[in-house]
């Protein structure tokens, strides 16, 4: 039986899998993207978005307590800064959902993991992108421009 069992354990113990968390989610309050492997996106994407929980606070008394906590996880003073002055006004109406991870093509067959980065969710004003049919789908040119887009940045 499988009890007690969830999480991801990404072949690490537990101190060294707190550290390559709190390294990712830093990176990703900093960078605003990371590249890694689709696990290791996976186990940091709830951690982030309970770390934008803490930046949306708004009474003064919760926000001083939330700076501390997202202190306390964060590695680097500059991304409590950058997270709770940037990032929480920037998703305070989102309800949750806030990072998101998109896989990336590898283009070297010798890459044995699959690649993807850690994001955060584009801003679609008009609404998703429509996706193209499936015969233009599958052409050379629509296959070669979704890589390429895949490796420009989101911004």
């Amino acid at each position: 039986m499988r009890h007690n069992k969830a999480g991801f354990k990404l072949k690490r113990d537990v101190s060294a899998r707190r550290a390559l968390l709190r390294n990712i989610v830093t990176s990703v309050i900093l960078e605003e993207r990371v590249i890694t492997t689709v696990p290791k996106a996976k186990a940091a994407k709830p951690i982030v978005d309970q770390i934008i929980t803490l930046a949306k606070r708004e009474k003064k008394e919760e926000q001083l307590h939330a700076r501390r906590q997202a202190a306390s996880y964060l590695m680097t003073p500059a991304s409590v800064q950058k997270l709770f002055d940037q990032i929480g006004p920037r998703f305070a109406t989102r309800n949750g959902g806030s990072p998101a991870w998109f896989a990336l093509v590898s283009a070297r067959a010798t890459v044995p993991k699959r690649l993807c980065w850690n994001s955060w969710v584009p801003n679609w004003s008009a609404g998703p992108p429509t996706a193209p049919s499936a015969a233009k789908r599958n052409s050379r040119r629509c296959r070669k421009a979704a890589m390429a887009a895949s490796r420009q940045s989101p911004n």
